[in-house]
């Protein structure tokens, strides 16, 4: 049930077995790609989460047929395909349903997706998606906060989706659904390589779809006609699983995440090997304190807080959504203090245990506001 907050009262190790569920951000890209799909879709493993139903209902304004047909199962076919208009109120309020614009456009020749919102993480700019949709023959405009695109068949080309701050992972979705119906090949330089783009590549290739790549920074799509329908099994959440690992550990306890990926946990397992370096402790068995210093993490590398008792401070930076950092004036705290030095992060003084927590971003709950071990 959602709530504007969940209190946590810590102070006790955590110990168990959990299982992780699937990865909502392989599930709202995959539910988007399957507007390219000329037959019926069932995806198993998905999350039953707000931002789920939130796709669902985009999905349904643009002509689709979403249903529930198990606990974690979703199918998914297209009734009518005269919908081009995602709904305004739905794309505000969740980025991921922009993922929408590229199987649209492939897929019905027009798309008019209004610009998205989505958790306030600082800014996220569009102009890869436009550039990378430009570069395969689409017409495309910003009009009164909307992208409004037009194409006839779209055509391969060398797409370069390198940005300022990294790959674009929504924009390497929507540049790699337009391009597996495109004509020819296509190149796509500078691609995410995140689980979630390897797993809606697997779909697509599921599909009919051919591509090469997937996992590095270069994609090759030679362009099909269509693509039939599909099943697919998703991933597990890797933010959740290591949500669970870094809250047994912060906790002194011992957790088992079953479901979870180790390849796709190299960053939570680097830094709690990190923290142990010195001491011969089993990982999330009673891991100590992070040591105080410089700590940079990429949210989505699978980091979304950072625990320990630092004794002298630590300055926390996102290097890529600089506002992550805006949910920690909302910790309590009960000795030190906690400031935000300008946009780079935070400066955390203090010998409390302290949970710094992405604003919108924790995945398992709609917010995470309390100091464990007070």
């Amino acid at each position: 049930m959602a709530r504007e907050h969940l209190e946590i009262v810590g102070g006790r190790p955590l110990f168990g077995t959990v299982t992780a569920s699937g990865a909502k951000n392989a599930a709202l890209p995959i539910m988007a790609a399957a507007l390219l799909a000329e037959g019926v879709v069932e995806l198993d493993n998905v999350p039953r989460v707000a931002d789920v139903a939130t796709q669902s209902r985009v999905l349904a304004a643009l002509g689709m047929h979403v249903e529930w047909i198990g606990a974690h199962r979703l199918r998914l076919f297209t009734v009518s395909h005269r919908p081009q208009a995602a709904p305004a109120e739905l794309v505000h309020s969740m980025r991921a349903s922009f993922c929408v614009l590229g199987p649209l456009l492939a897929r019905r020749g027009r798309a008019r997706v209004p610009l998205p919102g989505g958790c306030r993480i600082g800014p996220r700019p569009v102009d890869l998606h436009l550039r990378g949709l430009t570069a395969l023959g689409a017409d495309v405009r910003v009009v009164s906060g909307c992208v409004v695109a037009r194409c006839g068949r779209l055509r391969g080309a060398r797409v370069d989706m390198a940005g300022s701050r990294g790959p674009s992972v929504t924009g390497t979705a929507n540049v790699l659904c337009a391009a597996v119906l495109a004509r020819g090949e296509t190149v796509i330089r500078g691609a995410a390589r995140e689980p979630e783009i390897v797993d809606l590549g697997h779909f697509l290739q599921g599909m009919g779809a051919r591509i090469e790549g997937l996992g590095t920074d270069c994609l090759r799509v030679q362009g099909v006609a269509g693509l039939a329908g599909g099943r697919r099994r998703l991933l597990p959440d890797r933010i959740e699983a290591g949500t669970f690992l870094l809250a047994g550990a912060m906790s002194g306890g011992t957790v088992e995440v079953r479901e979870g990926r180790a390849e796709h946990l190299e960053a939570v397992l680097d830094a709690l090997e990190l923290a142990v370096a010195d001491r011969a402790v089993p990982v999330c068995s009673g891991v100590p304190a992070v040591a105080a210093g410089d700590i940079r993490f990429l949210v989505q590398a699978g980091v979304d807080f950072i625990i320990g008792y630092p004794d002298q401070g630590t300055n926390i930076a996102d290097a890529i959504l600089e506002a992550t950092a805006a949910g920690i004036p909302y910790i309590p705290y009960s000795a030190g203090w906690v400031g935000l030095p300008g946009q780079e992060g935070a400066l955390v003084p203090g010998q409390d245990y302290l949970a710094i927590v992405g604003e919108d971003l924790c995945a398992l709950g709609e917010s995470f506001a309390e100091v464990l071990n007070r």
